[in-house]
């Protein structure tokens, strides 16, 4: 009976521990909004990673695994219109980006974070429409 009384200690003990190395982390705009919000485990960025514009519109959302982006990040405008994916799991950084409309209007892998240089091939999309008068 004492041996199991000590189990329930010791687990007791683990669970505090563990809890203790979790907490959600949020960063506020000066107008009092959010400005970033996810859980941080050990000091490092766990699960999903959300930021907002100072109006607290949806900015930025990213996936976290011991603080390495993972699957996928959303980027949006000021009118939380989703303007590019990026997909981390992906080994090639592939990117996606849309227009205002929901509309791919380039894809492409690209070698850093800011897309800025592209390698490859990449796809650019125009849309035509017709002009009446």
């Amino acid at each position: 009976m004492m041996i199991f009384r000590n189990f329930h200690v010791i687990g007791l003990i683990i669970i505090i521990v563990y809890s203790c190395n979790e907490n959600k982390h949020i960063k506020y705009h000066l107008n009092g909004r959010v400005k970033t919000e996810c859980s941080m485990f050990n000091k490092k960025c766990e699960g999903g990673f959300k930021e907002y514009y100072k109006n607290g519109t949806l900015k930025e959302v990213h996936y976290y695994k011991k603080g390495v982006n993972v699957d996928s990040s959303l980027y949006y405008d000021s009118n939380e219109v989703l303007k590019k994916i990026r997909f981390w799991n992906d080994p090639t950084n592939y990117a996606v980006f849309y227009d205002e409309n929901g509309n791919i209007t380039k894809t492409g892998i690209a070698k850093n974070k800011d897309l800025d240089f592209r390698i490859g091939k990449w796809v650019f999309m125009m849309l035509t429409s017709k002009l009446t008068v």
